[in-house]
């Protein structure tokens, strides 16, 4: 007992903080230390000042000969730093959790707003983009047309903007997924760069696409991915080259079996980067200078993104640039062949090519008014009967009330939304809950439409609507090919011969009597022969042209419409060209005269090709090539510029189009043997 009295009394000395709770704290130390076992604790003590401080505490028992407890050794270490060290690091590790949380609640929000947004910014400018493109498919006065196709240039740069910054958030959160699938490579690549051909038609540039033969003709990755990649190089390529050209080059790197790398490179002759730019490059909202975006207008979001994407499939991406003098943007990304046999990707047809075997009965729920006067023209223009409703709700009493063939249905709606609406519908009776429905939404990510899927929609169409993607799908779900569209013409190939005239003018070989003749001692009497060849071909009712450059979503009438009009422009360009040389010529050293040659020698350069005119970029592009090469313009140079202007204004006169052929050929040698 005096050994119990005596450990209590010293427990009490060293805690001092608080008597409560004190007695059942001793009676467990006894009952350890009288079970002959040592007791281990830290224990929280005031000194006599009031000070706080905490000890590891270690008691021992001593035995006598009865085996009974008869003493104990106590042996105290102070650890105070370190429990306020523990302390500091418990609530250091609080407040990472509260942070951690409260991050993860954000990015939530942030996922759910961007997903709100994504609907509700994307189906408006879907509106305004599809309007515009409905309005340029009619008849339009040439200041009209151009107010038109800039409200489509800009919708359709706001969308790639708000598409980055969805992509870019996508990839910050870790909700991007890679998805390889089997495709036709060559075929592939044709279909992304039959998008950008209408630009590099108007820019005069040549484009090269080369394939190593190594390369399976299927392969397996992930399309929609490289699609993305190669579009914005391409994007870039195009943005910062005015002349020149553009080369794809798809290289094959073997890895062990099967398995192998496949190199995208992209090359222009546009306007370089320094070492210094090309560092910043693949950082997110990062130009080259901030002049570049003041001038060629971006985010900074593409090159990011597709450094992401590269890594996300396990390759690798780069630059090498000179600045002046061009870039080659390149990555890898790890592949092997096909699992399957692939089939080639169709050519993109043009929209207003498409014919219906049949009249469809279409039931479409939408609630954006701009959206549904774009759905009731593409049917209509195809004899289709639409029934149009602005919410799910209606949808459903629609399709209880008469009988439909296939459903478009919105995915956000008033009253009722697109998912509730088709899950009701799946849940009736009969052949009505089995009617396909395609889900029209502008948010397309791969959980998405797998939640679509999952509650019964058939298919999934994005916005802006693409005529041929959804006509394409109503065929699928029906089974039956409906829609169909005219073959589409092949575009003119844009070779160095057409878009370079360094080789345009060069030494090649010229159809045997179509030379310049020695008789022919003045350019004059050269484009006597020409105009009298053209009269001939016309009296022959013989072409020089070769086919119209076809557009996408041009039609052969609307093209010939276009072309009749450029037509007319020209010859007034021509008569402008004139006028500018006559007073740069009074004025050699007025640069005010200069920069309007230079400025309407361009624009004619950029715009002939596009228009089926490719003369007229070979023409105009060696007045620039003069202007620039030229500080100062001495007589000779005048005569040469004359001699060009009139060739301008007889291709003009005579509507030479095309190569212009014989005539062509002769115009050109013409030239190059008086200059």
């Amino acid at each position: 007992m005096n050994l119990l009295r005596s450990c209590y009394e010293k427990i009490l000395l060293i805690n001092t903080v608080n008597y409560r709770g004190y007695y059942q704290f001793f009676v467990d130390i006894w009952k350890t230390i009288a079970n002959g076992n040592t007791w281990q604790g830290e224990i929280k003590n005031v000194s006599k000042n009031g000070d706080v401080y905490w000890v590891k505490t270690t008691i021992v028992p001593n035995f006598g000969d009865d085996g009974k407890p008869t003493q104990y050794v106590g042996i105290r270490t102070e650890i105070t730093k370190d429990k306020l060290r523990e302390k500091e690091l418990i609530t250091l590790s609080e407040d990472l959790t509260i942070a951690r949380d409260a991050s993860e609640r954000a990015n939530t929000t942030k996922s759910e707003f961007l997903a709100a947004m994504s609907h509700e910014i994307r189906t408006p400018m879907a509106g305004v983009i599809g309007m515009a493109e409905l309005i340029l498919g009619q008849k339009l006065e040439p200041q009209v047309k151009d107010w038109a196709l800039g409200i489509q240039t800009s919708g359709n740069h706001l969308m790639k903007i708000l598409n980055e910054i969805l992509d870019q958030s996508k990839l910050d959160a870790g909700k991007v997924t890679i998805d390889p699938v089997d495709f036709h490579l060559v075929s592939f690549i044709k279909s992304i760069t039959d998008l950008f051909l209408p630009k590099i038609v108007t820019k005069g540039l040549a484009l090269d696409v080369q394939v190593d033969e190594a390369i399976p003709a299927g392969v397996n990755a992930d399309p929609s991915r490289i699609t993305q990649i190669l579009s914005n190089f391409l994007s870039n390529a195009l943005k910062f080259t005015d002349t020149g050209n553009i080369s794809i080059i798809v290289e094959h790197e073997p890895l062990e079996s099967d398995n192998f790398k496949l190199r995208f490179s992209i090359l222009d002759s546009g306007i370089g980067l320094s070492e210094v730019a090309q560092a910043k490059l693949f950082t997110a909202f990062t130009q080259a200078d901030s002049s570049t975006s003041r001038t060629y207008g971006g985010t900074g979001l593409g090159l990011s993104i597709s450094k992401q994407l590269v890594e996300l499939m396990d390759g690798e991406i780069g630059v090498s640039s000179v600045e002046g003098v061009g870039s080659k943007f390149w990555f890898t990304i790890p592949s092997c062949p096909a699992k399957s046999t692939v089939k080639p990707i169709e050519a993109h047809a043009s929209a207003n090519t498409w014919h219906a075997s049949r009249p469809l009965k279409v039931l479409v729920a939408e609630d954006t008014d701009v959206i549904q006067v774009i759905i009731a023209a593409i049917l209509d223009q195809l004899n289709h009967k639409p029934t149009i409703v602005d919410n799910g709700k209606k949808a459903i009493e629609a399709l209880e009330a008469e009988d439909f063939d296939i459903i478009l249905m919105d995915i956000r709606m008033p009253v009722m939304d697109g998912m509730e609406a088709t899950t009701i519908i799946r849940s009736m009776n009969g052949e009505k809950s089995t009617i396909p429905i395609i889900a029209l939404t502008a948010d397309v990510s791969a959980k998405n439409i797998k939640e679509y899927r999952a509650i019964g929609m058939s298919a999934v169409c994005s916005k802006p609507i693409k005529q041929p993607e959804l006509l394409k799908e109503i065929n699928s779900l029906l089974d039956e090919e409906i829609h169909t569209s005219n073959p589409r013409s092949q575009p003119v190939q844009q070779n160095r011969q057409a878009t370079n005239t360094e080789d345009r003018f060069g030494p090649t070989q010229i159809e045997n009597g179509s030379e310049v003749s020695p008789k022919d001692t003045s350019f004059t009497q050269v484009l006597e022969r020409v105009s009298t060849i053209v009269d001939q071909l016309s009296e022959q009712n013989e072409k020089s042209s070769v086919p119209s450059v076809n557009i996408e979503g041009i039609s052969t009438e609307k093209f010939a419409e276009m072309q009749a009009e450029y037509e007319e422009y020209l010859i007034e360009t021509c008569r402008k060209l004139k006028s500018a040389i006559d007073d740069l010529a009074e004025n050699p050293a007025d640069d005010a005269f200069r920069s309007e040659v230079l400025m309407l020698a361009h624009i004619m350069k950029g715009g002939g090709s596009s228009y089926n005119y490719p003369l007229v970029t070979a023409i105009a592009g060696e007045v620039d090539k003069l202007l620039k090469a030229e500080a100062s313009l001495a007589a000779e140079h005048f005569d040469i510029l004359g001699n060009h202007l009139n060739s301008l204004s007889l291709i003009a006169e005579k509507k030479i189009s095309g190569d212009g052929g014989k005539a062509g050929d002769v115009l050109l040698r013409g030239l190059k043997a008086f200059s």
